[in-house]
């Protein structure tokens, strides 16, 4: 049988995705010390933090600071309400 044994990263040659928290990155240690260090219980919760955080700061880039320009049709608070934050609040429950 083909592939019996080796991961699929193996089988492709690929490397498998780093675990140590050294190579994973600043955000994901912040957040494995949040969660296991501080024993924070809601990990969906700080999640939504995550996305909430990601929104604010991409709206200050765009907006007040002007760092990003943005399109003659700006995003009216209904469009964000109907079309961005489902999509936000469907990720963070799933």
């Amino acid at each position: 049988m083909r592939g019996v044994g080796r991961g699929a990263g193996e089988e492709r040659g690929t490397r498998t995705p780093p675990t140590s928290s050294k190579q994973c990155g600043p955000l994901c240690s912040a957040c494995r010390h949040i969660l296991i260090d501080l024993d924070f219980p809601y990990p969906m919760t700080l999640s939504g933090l995550g996305m909430v955080a990601s929104s604010v700061l991409a709206w200050l880039c765009c907006v007040p600071l002007g760092l990003v320009e943005t399109q003659a049709r700006g995003v009216t608070c209904a469009f964000f309400a109907t079309r961005i934050l489902p999509v936000g609040f469907f990720m963070v429950s799933s």
